[in-house]
């Protein structure tokens, strides 16, 4: 990486930690740490696979503490909480990443590694402020 993308990847973090730091001293989210998946998933109430993978990404991140995750993540993620997974996760990842709500963040081996965006996280927790 150059300095410049480094830079880059600094700042956008920054904001990641700034909006998660915001809601948490707000207390703008309904759920509680200890949610599962599925329930947190069910509340969300996605109206695709894109705002589902969204959702896990947001829950992977706010409740366990994991930042970037895989397509094989998301499978287990859709299998551990027993959800129906799309004829193809490899275009629903891409939907989101379309939609702006994740992004390519490097690789692990041969698989893109992805992370949710600032738009991602603002879209999932103005849904769930919304439930409330």
């Amino acid at each position: 990486m150059c300095e410049k993308e480094l830079r880059q990847e600094i700042e956008d973090i920054k904001s990641r930690v700034a909006v998660l730091e915001e809601m948490a001293k707000t207390d703008s989210s309904t759920i509680s740490r200890s949610m599962d998946l599925s329930t947190f998933v069910q509340e969300f109430d996605p109206s695709s696979h894109p705002e589902r993978i969204a959702a896990i990404a947001y829950y992977r991140e706010v409740h366990q503490d994991e930042d970037t995750f895989t397509t094989e993540d998301i499978r287990q993620d859709y299998e551990r909480a027993r959800f129906q997974k799309p004829s193809n996760l490899s275009d629903s990842i891409a939907g989101a990443e379309n939609k702006g709500w994740v992004h390519r963040k490097g690789k692990d081996g041969n698989m893109p590694v992805r992370q949710l965006t600032h738009a991602g996280i603002e879209m999932v927790g103005e849904v769930m402020d919304n439930e409330s």
